[in-house]
């Protein structure tokens, strides 16, 4: 099996990808939790939302959308079907639904969300505050809009805990997000300085296949379900795949940061497409 990222390939098997550890089990032993993410650099916990709960967001932002424009004809907004049909406003500037999505009070009220709150704490060992801006993204397929590999350390500073929050079922090939394994151990500037052609770019490369092989590392992966939670440390790097489905990708992203950390004003405004971040 071949998947892509970025149009360019990659063989979806054990020389490249590896199936990541799910924590649910361990969800009340905050110890071995954080034990983990300093480990590995990541978390990922089945069923920690709940999945009707996660859905009506879904709904919600699909809803928002008239009728035969982005959604199949004869489907529902809670399954977002992609039409093939791309909206006429681009995506996530205002005018566009996304826009209103990351401001609406159906999404606060979700994000005000204080079992995650205490969960950033106990892993972080600080009180934390959730930085405002909440990047969210709709991946449909052959758009190749997916994230090239970065770390998140390019755009925050401090003990950030990022939340990733599918919208909805993500299998492989829906566009799930893949972590390099160890990358958290790695220094970020030997990496990029593999990939010269992005040296002034904030992003390390377009080739998965090419990062693995180069640091012989794997990405690791998972087929999420709505409800699951995705966490990990800022300095991880990770990249999405493409989309090959035309079940849309949903995600919204959540960030903790210590309540005492000196903000970046990058992160202290609502986020809209195209800002660069």
């Amino acid at each position: 099996m071949i998947v892509t990222s970025h149009g360019k390939s990659i063989d979806f098997d054990e020389n490249y990808f590896f199936k990541m550890t799910d924590s649910s089990a361990e969800i009340d032993n905050i110890v071995l939790l954080r034990d983990r993410l300093k480990t590995v650099g990541w978390l990922y916990i089945k069923n920690y939302f709940d999945k009707e709960e996660i859905l009506d967001l879904r709904e919600y932002y699909f809803s928002q959308f008239a009728e035969n424009t982005i959604l199949k004809e004869g489907t529902t907004p809670r399954q977002g079907i992609f039409s093939g049909n791309n909206f006429s406003i681009p995506y996530g500037t205002k005018g566009h639904p996304a826009y209103d999505f990351v401001r609406s009070e159906k999404l606060k009220s979700f994000a005000n969300n204080e079992k995650l709150h205490t969960l950033s704490n106990q892993l972080l060992e600080k009180n934390t505050i959730q930085l405002p801006r909440k990047v969210f993204r709709n991946l449909n397929r052959n758009a190749k809009t997916s994230a090239k590999a970065h770390s998140d350390a390019q755009w925050a500073n401090g003990d950030v805990l990022t939340s990733w929050i599918v919208l909805g079922d993500c299998p492989i090939d829906v566009g799930g997000l893949v972590y390099l394994e160890k990358s958290h151990e790695m220094d970020l500037q030997t990496i990029k300085a593999l990939f010269p052609e992005f040296l002034d770019s904030q992003w390390i490369t377009d080739d998965l296949k090419a990062l693995s092989d180069k640091t012989k590392m794997r990405w690791g992966y998972i087929d999420y379900e709505a409800g699951d939670l995705m966490l990990h440390l800022i300095d991880n790097i990770h990249a999405s795949l493409d989309s090959n489905n035309d079940y849309m990708r949903l995600s919204i992203e959540l960030r903790y940061i210590a309540d005492d950390a000196d903000l970046d004003s990058r992160w202290t405004r609502d986020w809209e497409g195209g800002d660069g971040y």
